[in-house]
């Protein structure tokens, strides 16, 4: 072996044993725990915990929802005629015509006009989980009209 191939050889194994000698301490990594959750299966609620917003629901507001839900074929009929050709779906309509529908069951609204009731309609409405206000708005309307139709007969 010559001698410049040998010290090529040290010079490659030295770095090699220096590593063996003295491992380097393992220091966990910050993203570990999101790599961690990520390979984990998903979690899913429990029966109880998707109906806890259901109990926790006031006599009053059962009763909204359960109105609500047995004239639910009213509002699909409007979706069906006034949004089905837009990119949104009837579950993405819902709330603006429950929102409606509700505010015409509080005894608070049920003697305005809509430009009375719309302020705080669009106050109570909450753009960061229902969706812009604008493109919504006549949904609500509408849930609100047939709540006091409801609510006349």
């Amino acid at each position: 072996m010559k001698m410049t191939s040998a010290y090529r050889f040290v010079f490659l194994l030295l770095p090699l044993v220096w590593m063996i000698m003295h491992p380097m301490p393992v220091v966990p990594h910050s993203y570990a725990p999101v790599q961690l959750v990520a390979s984990e299966s998903p979690v899913r609620p429990s029966q109880q915990q998707q109906q806890e917003p259901i109990l926790r629901m006031t006599e009053q507001e059962k009763e909204a929802l359960n109105k609500f839900v047995k004239h639910e074929a009213r509002f699909k009929d409007h979706y069906q005629s006034h949004y089905s050709t837009s990119k949104y779906e009837y579950h993405q309509y819902r709330p603006a015509y429950q929102h409606g529908f509700e505010l015409a069951l509080d005894p608070r609204y049920q003697k305005m006009d809509w430009s009375t009731v719309e302020g705080d309609a669009r106050r109570t409405w909450d753009e960061s989980t229902m969706g812009l206000w604008s493109q919504y708005k006549d949904a609500v309307r509408y849930g609100w009209e047939q709540g006091l139709a409801l609510e006349r007969k």
